[in-house]
């Protein structure tokens, strides 16, 4: 995603990536894969890329949530283009997090520093989690953290996941769109893993109002710049924030083709007097997770529709990710329908080149 909208821009994207997949290594200049978004395996990727090439600029996407000191070495090595690791780090500390949002009188579900001795509405996080990886119903059966990791508890409410997209400049922020998120359940300690996100969702409109408040005072709260993104739980009347995610999220994606030089360009910029404000088309984006061990072959008909293609040869593990399905449509509905039938597609070619 990050490295399509840098070619939109007119850079010349260099990838560090857990993946390498198909179009990825297509997009890039240079694309180099690692086991782990670690110190370990990034630090002499890092100065390689710097004595190697001419770069100045680093961006950063997903999956450093526990190994935030990679970004005090981007920081070092290049110009950081995005939230500095203060932010990052300030964003991920949890009890500061809450403690921000009640002093800006902003809702949000209960929280506990310990395990609640009543009620079974609670569920248990990581504080340093990331598409929903950890997050279980607080219960007698399995309730503790993975190793490794703090935790916290927070009150359930059903309700619609969704989130907000918006460019900041520490100072003030621009709304890019609403989001309906996804989640699908892989096991008992994994009931909330992200699973995609559609944009076009119907909100009323003092709900959008209390949204883009809510993010006007957080900004300048948080020093957050670039790209952002504000999860929330909606019920249909009432809405709570969750989280920050303090870097380009997945709905990127659904908002990047709308922009003539897409939205890598405008974090660049940052000028949000002149970003454009859009309607997007409704547009879906949604990940396969393998029902169960699959093979990818050599002379797989990849559809348009499909992104993160994984190279050819790769034993896709169950309930790891194969690739990303894409949508659009005359309406949410339509897309929603869309994306359910290219998932059985894929799941069914896979099947049969086993």
């Amino acid at each position: 995603m990050l490295a399509q909208s840098a070619k939109r821009a007119g850079l010349r994207p260099l990838v560090i990536d857990l993946f390498g997949d198909q179009d990825t290594l297509a997009l890039s200049t240079a694309c180099f894969r690692v086991r782990a978004l670690t110190m370990a395996e990034l630090s002499p990727l890092i100065q390689h890329m710097q004595e190697r090439y001419p770069v100045e600029d680093a961006i950063y996407g997903s999956g450093l949530e526990q190994a935030d000191q990679v970004l005090d070495r981007l920081q070092e090595k290049f110009r950081l283009r995005g939230n500095t690791p203060d932010t990052f780090r300030r964003v991920l500390d949890k009890k500061h997090f809450f403690q921000v949002l009640r002093r800006l009188h902003i809702d949000f579900p209960e929280v506990a520093w310990s395990r609640p001795t009543e009620g079974d509405d609670w569920l248990l996080k990581p504080c340093r989690g990331q598409g929903g990886v950890g997050i279980q119903f607080c219960s007698s059966a399995a309730d503790e953290c993975m190793p490794g990791q703090a935790c916290y508890w927070q009150r359930w409410i059903a309700g619609q996941a969704m989130s907000a997209l918006f460019l900041a400049d520490r100072k003030t922020a621009a709304l890019i769109g609403f989001n309906r998120q996804q989640a699908v359940a892989l096991d008992s300690r994994n009931r909330f893993i992200f699973s995609g996100v559609l944009n076009g969702v119907a909100l009323p409109g003092l709900i959008r109002s209390k949204i883009t408040d809510w993010i006007a005072r957080l900004v300048p709260a948080l020093a957050l710049t670039g790209l952002n993104s504000l999860d929330f739980i909606w019920d249909g009347r009432k809405v709570w924030a969750l989280e920050v995610n303090a870097r380009p999220s997945a709905s990127m994606l659904l908002y990047d083709a709308e922009y003539p030089r897409g939205l890598l360009w405008e974090q660049l910029h940052c000028d949000l007097a002149e970003l454009a404000k859009i309607t997007a088309r409704p547009r879906g984006w949604q990940i396969l997770y393998a029902p169960e061990a699959l093979h990818i072959p050599a002379d797989l008909p990849w559809p348009e529709w499909t992104a993160d293609r994984p190279p050819a040869g790769s034993l896709i593990h169950t309930h790891q990710p194969i690739c990303s399905i894409i949508a659009t449509g005359n309406c949410p509905e339509e897309v929603s329908d869309k994306l359910c039938s290219r998932v059985q597609i894929m799941i069914e070619t896979l099947r049969k080149g086993r």
